[in-house]
């Protein structure tokens, strides 16, 4: 019997001596001072140009393969490198990843890969009754960011050809959910700028919006100087104007950039139009996105002319409103796609309507405005382990100036994200942009060992600049990274310094 327990107790110290220095091993593993020499000479060149420079570097665990996801680990991330990572930076677009952390936390499994029952209604105080809907017909938003006329249209066929609807009694209404009853900042949220709303990456927010809330404006020069340029705009969305004064100038034109030849602005609020004037050299073609003011009312327009393109009878007028009565009948629903889908395009394109919408969709529909959903978000966050001490949060895309990250909890997020679910974990994983394959990274970090490795979030404007994501080393450790540098001195300057820090630890190994 003593000889038994001697084994055994032999036995258990044996296994005590290799978990120990597993976990010693696991726990010593560290960058070298080569590598954290060389991140602070990158760091510097950017502090002297002028610029405000984080950046933390996480060791989540080893992986197979670049491609594997999540990164297996038995100890809590280790901090590898840490540089001013608590202070706080303008996000710019790297919100979107708390964006994306929130709607795959609050999403029901249904939602996550599947089509599923729309975000969008067609709404009746009664239902369809021989072909007839006796009152107004609302098309009612539930912030849905892929609606389109296509949509709509196959809605309408929906309508016309299975349930038989020829004639409609009274208007056509385009209700925007409670906007109506909100402040004009929620159509643009809070550090959104003038300049911005002017472009087709600051559309209006709106809980009913159609082709992104934008149209592509294409000019294109005439034969030869003093010709009218050519000016139209793509969807053809009704009631969109155009005040153009643009002419033919010389072939030296082409020399110059798109603001240097071309002055736009828009009209005033609520009406769908624009100002353009300047000149283009002969032949020259230029593509801009330029925001609708009005989404609800242009969305009432395209039903209208879709209803009556398919032969039916609508006696009334399109418009926006809000539906007062509480008794209703859904006559129709517009499809919306899959989370995975729509995270894919949020992140891949940084779309700053799709992450908008988004996060407004995924919650209670009550809850809509920052000050009713930031607080939901960040007990969230703390929740997950994540240091919320010097974020702010004002949007769901980081267009806005006054939206605020740290190092330290993009880090912390992207090692929370290895905790989801799998199917909401893997959504997240390959929604991220991939260096020299797609997105936002397609054409960074070329020919290097961070080539279909490093899987990252952009983020970009006037003064900030910003990469956070994951890379994997040599020796298959999974590292979270945040480099996040606000007013640097030049965006290529700071993206090239960016990627090169990826690059190196992409190509290095621990100690």
């Amino acid at each position: 019997m003593a000889t038994r327990f001697k084994s055994l107790k032999s036995t258990f110290l044996f296994l005590f001596i290799i978990v120990f220095l597993y976990t010693w091993k696991a726990q010593a593993v560290e960058l070298t001072p080569a590598t954290k020499a060389q991140l602070h000479q990158i760091i510097g060149k950017l502090e002297n140009a002028g610029a405000q420079v984080g950046l933390e570097i996480d060791d989540l665990g080893t992986v197979k393969n670049p491609q594997q996801f999540p990164a297996k680990s038995t100890s809590a991330p280790k901090v590898l490198f840490s540089y001013r990572a608590k202070q706080s930076y303008m996000s710019a677009s790297n919100w979107k990843l708390f964006t994306a952390f929130y709607a795959l936390s609050h999403a029901p499994e249904f939602t996550l890969d599947k089509q599923h029952g729309g975000l969008t209604d067609f709404v009746a105080l009664e239902p369809i009754k021989d072909g007839v809907i006796k009152g107004n017909l609302y098309l009612i938003g539930g912030y849905d960011p892929s609606l389109d006329v296509e949509k709509i249209r196959e809605a309408v066929a929906r309508l016309r050809n299975i349930w038989g609807l020829r004639e409609i009694d009274g208007d056509i209404i385009g209700q925007g959910s409670w906007f109506e009853t909100k402040a004009l900042e929620e159509r643009y949220p809070f550090g959104w700028t003038l300049d911005d709303s002017l472009w087709y990456y600051a559309p209006p927010i709106s809980a009913l919006g159609i082709n992104r809330n934008q149209v592509d404006v294409t000019i294109t020069g005439g034969e030869k100087p003093g010709d009218p340029a050519t000016v139209t705009y793509s969807p053809d969305l009704p009631e969109v104007q155009i005040n153009a004064h643009v002419l033919t100038g010389t072939k030296e034109l082409e020399k110059k950039s798109d603001d240097e030849l071309l002055q736009w602005d828009r009209f005033e609020e609520g009406k769908n139009g624009f100002f353009v004037s300047g000149q283009v050299a002969p032949h020259q073609r230029i593509t801009q996105g330029i925001p609708l003011s009005n989404p609800e009312l242009t969305v009432a327009k395209v039903l209208l002319h879709e209803l009556q393109d398919a032969g039916v009878d609508v006696k009334g007028q399109a418009r926006k409103g809000i539906m007062q009565s509480s008794i209703q009948a859904i006559v129709e629903s517009i499809p919306t796609p899959s989370l995975k889908v729509l995270l894919t395009r949020m992140l891949k394109r940084s779309d700053n309507f799709y992450a908008e919408m988004i996060l407004r969709s995924m919650g209670d529909p009550q809850l809509t405005s920052m000050p009713e959903i930031r607080p939901e978000l960040f007990s969230l966050l703390k929740k997950n382990g994540i240091n919320t001490s010097g974020l702010r949060m004002e949007d769901g895309s980081g267009l806005s100036r006054y939206t605020l990250i740290t190092p330290n909890a993009m880090t912390q997020l992207l090692n929370a994200v290895q905790k989801l679910p799998s199917e909401k974990g893997d959504i997240f994983w390959n929604a991220l942009p991939i260096a020299s394959v797609d997105g936002t990274l397609g054409k960074r970090m070329k020919s290097t060992f961070a080539q279909n490795n490093v899987r990252a979030k952009t983020g970009t404007f006037s003064t900030a600049c910003n990469l956070s994501g994951y890379v994997t080393t040599r020796d298959g450790h999974r590292l979270a990274v945040s480099f996040l540098t606000n007013f640097g001195p030049d965006t290529d300057i700071c993206r090239a310094a960016q990627d090169q820090a990826f690059e190196l630890l992409a190509a290095g190994k621990l100690q």
